[in-house]
């Protein structure tokens, strides 16, 4: 029963630090989207709209390997996208557009194709004026998910493996541990009416089990000696 136990508490704990491990590897994309995002909107203010801020944006999204950009406007119609999103523009929930609005950014994510992406969302004001325009950058989250994925095929290996060597060292231990009671137990069936003058052995180490073998020799003296009357 005890290595069941075991088991329960050995998933149990793996998959609360798998859990923490995803969560850990999702949230250190966020920094890196939100500088890019940042980068992008700095370039849209500056190239005062049209389309100087979509070469602006051009320019800067040329440079960038795993990440998709595009740049909305209030309305959510895309006034520029990267050429790697193929005319597919990435989604602007409710939620992003009311927390653009508070001047915030957000962080999503998303299921975009195959790949799992992670979407920053940062607002654009011109001047102090109301929101303008919404500066989107999402990151694959491919290699997020890859170093998760090795993580738990370590615990596959080491959970059973793992608990293949406590089940081995507590049997052991146990068998170690009960020996003197079978041993005591062999005695004791050696102990006829017929021949009441053998005894328990005692181990010398004063413990509940010498106390016990103890307690049995004394019934066994009187035992001896009623018959012998």
């Amino acid at each position: 029963w005890y290595t069941g136990v075991l088991l329960i508490i050995l998933l149990v704990t793996s998959g609360f630090w798998y859990w923490l491990l995803a969560l850990a590897l999702t949230r250190d994309v966020d920094p890196v989207l939100l500088e890019l995002a940042e980068v992008v909107r700095e370039s849209v203010t500056s190239g005062r709209g049209g389309s100087g801020a979509s070469e602006a944006v051009a320019e800067l999204d040329a440079g960038f390997r795993d990440q998709l950009v595009q740049v909305v406007d209030v309305e959510g119609v895309p006034t520029y996208l990267s050429a790697r999103l193929k005319g597919h523009p990435l989604p602007v929930s409710g939620v992003a557009r009311e927390i653009a609005v508070k001047g915030k950014p957000r962080f999503e994510t998303l299921l975009f194709g195959p790949p799992q992406m992670r979407l920053a969302t940062l607002p654009v004001f011109h001047k102090g004026r109301p929101l303008a325009e919404v500066v989107q950058v999402a990151g694959s989250l491919s290699r997020s998910h890859r170093a998760a994925r090795r993580y738990l095929e370590t615990l596959v290996i080491l959970i059973p493996l793992g608990l293949g060597l406590a089940a081995t060292g507590g049997a052991l231990m146990a068998k170690k541990a009960l020996e003197p009671v079978d041993r005591m137990s062999r005695s004791g069936r050696r102990i006829t009416a017929e021949d009441l003058s053998r005894r328990l052995d005692l181990r010398g180490t004063g413990d509940e089990l010498d106390r016990l073998a103890d307690t049995l020799n004394e019934m066994l003296g009187s035992l001896e000696g009623a018959v012998g009357a």
